[in-house]
């Protein structure tokens, strides 16, 4: 609290000590909240809308005269778009606001309308818990934003659109400002590691092995994705599913032109192409990718004439997507298994597992237990797990990721070790942290 500010304090005081005294407190609240440098439009949101509401959320209109009294000392200050903020109509509503959805969709409106928050995009979902790097990174980007609001780069109306583009544009620029010799995209990731890693040992050990993996995983060979951006590609604008549910024999190719010496999982020549091709784009359709309209397959609005670089981008993203969920946790397991390059010994004839090499039933068994799930109120055991990890096997190879025996220590390539650490860099940088992880069980 510099001069400047003990002197408008002392004013108000003069004036209304009540007033002074609710000022003080969101003064004193404001900057624990704000960058060392003073508030920004930001953090008097946050403050405004939210903290103060939490901190009086059965007494509104005590909150409301608190905020009211932070707009007569930020008016004084010279902070005259902040002191709007904190007596504007918008923060009257969010307060008086009682049933939590309600407000917490309010909330999300009113952040989104201000400009300064930093939105979600491709590259990374913002969370509501965050470390305090983060914090301090997010600060930087409404900072940012800040600025383009106030000279007007932000429109409204016809050019809602343009907007988000534009904070999105701004957003990935600040990521990408080097800070100690690399982006400080790469600074969220580690940020995203120590968050995810507060959830358990295990995970944290996880984590540990994998560091400068997940660091290179920011590009990924698209080899991987060949097999769903042909599918895509022969798929074009639509066609015609029968009767039966098969698509035409013209996308067989997408299985029966695989390398000869890349056979998919299934028993080989026992499985029709026809078959595996209905695997694949069911799980496309899971993926949000091709949906089914009146008798047609088609791509979705975002797969429209997409490229092998979008092919790999759904594949990262969406395969095993943000949820935290008994599967996708045990299909965290599997990518962090293959991520360490020791392969999988799925063959009991194949090679024996090296001493220190993991399990990823075991490992997944191990990381639910340690996460607080049960299994019907019983203590999770591998084979309860078994089934989750298979599947996410299963769906590798119908994505054509990998092939049979492609996960076999003695032929695990490089690609899609790269493609495993990809998936999990895109989970830290997307999926929602769970506040509440105990007593889960499914």
């Amino acid at each position: 609290m510099d001069e400047t500010v003990e002197a408008a304090l002392s004013a108000l005081d003069a004036e209304d000590p009540a007033i002074a005294a609710d000022a003080i407190h969101a003064w004193e609240k404001l900057a624990e909240i704000s960058p060392p440098e003073g508030p920004t439009q930001a953090s008097v949101q946050h403050l405004c809308w939210a903290a103060l509401r939490e901190q009086d959320e059965r007494d509104p209109q005590r909150a409301w005269a608190q905020s009211c009294a932070l707009a007569a000392l930020l008016q004084r200050l010279g902070r005259m778009r902040y002191a709007a903020i904190a007596r504007g109509e918008t923060t009257r509503r969010l307060l008086f606001l009682m049933d939590p959805d309600e407000w917490s969709e309010a909330y999300r409106l009113a952040l989104e309308t201000s400009g300064v928050e930093p939105p979600d995009t491709d590259q990374v979902t913002w969370q509501h818990m965050c470390t305090s790097e983060e914090l301090a990174i997010v600060e930087q980007i409404s900072s940012t934003l800040e600025v383009a609001a106030v000279t007007g780069e932000f429109g409204t109306g016809e050019r809602k659109n343009e907007t988000a583009e534009r904070r999105a544009k701004l957003t990935h620029a600040v990521l990408a400002t080097e800070r100690k010799g690399r982006p400080l995209l790469e600074d969220v990731v580690d940020c995203r590691i120590d968050l995810w890693s507060s959830l358990s040992e295990t995970r944290a050990a996880m984590y540990e092995g994998l560091l400068d993996g997940l660091h290179s995983a920011a590009v990924v060979p698209h080899t991987v994705a060949r097999r769903v951006h042909r599918f895509l590609t022969l798929l074009g604008e639509g066609k015609p599913v029968s009767a039966n549910g098969a698509l035409p024999a013209e996308l067989d190719q997408v299985i029966l032109e695989e390398e000869p010496e890349a056979h998919p999982w299934w028993s080989d020549l026992q499985t029709p192409a026809a078959h595996q091709l209905s695997e694949l784009w069911k799980l496309l359709q899971r993926m949000r990718v091709v949906r089914r309209v009146r008798g047609r397959i088609v791509p979705t609005p975002r797969a429209r004439d997409a490229g092998i670089d979008d092919a790999l981008g759904f594949l990262l993203r969406d395969w095993l997507g943000p949820s935290y969920t008994t599967e996708t946790i045990a299909a965290e397991a599997l990518m962090a298994v293959i991520g360490r390059g020791q392969g999988i010994t799925l063959d009991p004839a194949g090679p024996a597992l090296g001493d220190d090499d993991v399990d990823p039933t075991i490992l997944a068994a191990t990381l639910l237990a340690d996460e607080g799930w049960t299994a019907s109120g019983d203590e999770i055991e591998p084979y309860s797990v078994a089934p989750f990890v298979d599947r996410a096997i299963g769906e590798l190879r119908t994505l054509g990721v990998v092939t049979r025996p492609g996960l076999a220590p003695h032929v695990l390539k490089d690609e899609v070790v790269t493609f495993a650490l990809g998936v999990l860099r895109q989970r830290l940088l997307h999926a929602r942290f769970p506040v509440h992880t105990r007593f889960r069980q499914w």
